[in-house]
């Protein structure tokens, strides 16, 4: 078998460590290809702090435009508005290969992504997902309850699932104040993956997490397996992570 392909659907951060462009390096890192489709771009850094959303027949057309690479998995990033969810669930439609949702809500730093119609028009997604991953105040959001620990993580991953459809869900754990464990729900059956935090943290996990988990999902490795893959590349990478402009940024 060849190398696989990842198409990244999301927004840019101009220093690459978080949104499509971190994608692109985790596929490398993988031994994947990656094309993208731009949906929004932002500044971030040096006090900057601004998205805006490209116009969703831009969106359209690249939809059409990366489908002759025929990409084994989608990963879904930041969708800055109502519009370029709807755009991308267009796209998608008919695509039979893995496709994961990080349904980013807000950078790191503060910079907000989504509103509510833009999260409610990411639910109309999830249909199309074999594995969605919003952390507990995406869940919160995107549920309408407090998502603060293991049993609203596992409340909220059945109703992404059982509600909107998604195949699975994990709803991640990095800001419980004392473990960094996430839960999922799937085929029925809420699992754990137990964690510890590891010092130092880094930008851009749940990207990482994201993209990795589609590209072990087109190898052929089940959710769980898939995901345990993704979250050890995450430590791994957080406990190598390297100091740039003031950020902890992925180190390879």
């Amino acid at each position: 078998m060849g190398a696989l392909t990842l198409a990244s659907i999301g927004t840019t951060h101009p220093w690459n460590i978080a949104g499509i462009g971190l994608d692109a390096r985790v596929a490398q890192r993988l031994e994947a290809r990656h094309v993208m489709v731009v949906a929004g771009v932002s500044a971030q850094g040096d006090s900057e702090r601004v998205a805006a959303a490209l116009d969703p027949a831009i969106i359209a057309a690249q939809m059409r435009a990366i489908r002759s690479a025929r990409p084994d998995a989608y990963r879904i990033g930041a969708l800055l508005s109502a519009q370029s969810a709807l755009a991308v669930a267009a796209g998608l439609e008919g695509v039979n290969v893995p496709v994961v949702c990080d349904p980013v809500a807000a950078s790191s730093d503060g910079l907000v992504f989504a509103d509510d119609a833009t999260l409610e028009a990411l639910r109309t997604l999830f249909r199309l997902c074999t594995l969605v991953t919003p952390n507990m105040d995406e869940a919160s959001r995107l549920c309408g309850f407090p998502v603060n620990d293991r049993a609203t993580m596992a409340g909220a991953a059945q109703m992404l699932v059982e509600r909107d459809h998604a195949r699975a869900a994990l709803v991640t754990g990095g800001h419980l104040e004392n473990e960094a464990t996430d839960v999922l729900y799937a085929n029925g059956t809420t699992s754990t993956f137990v964690g510890t935090h590891i010092a130092g943290g880094m930008r851009g996990t749940g990207c990482v997490l994201a993209a990795a988990a589609a590209i072990y999902l087109a190898r052929g490795e089940n959710i769980i397996d898939a995901i345990t893959a993704a979250r050890a590349l995450v430590r791994d990478a957080i406990a190598h992570s390297a100091q740039w402009n003031g950020e902890r940024v992925w180190p390879y």
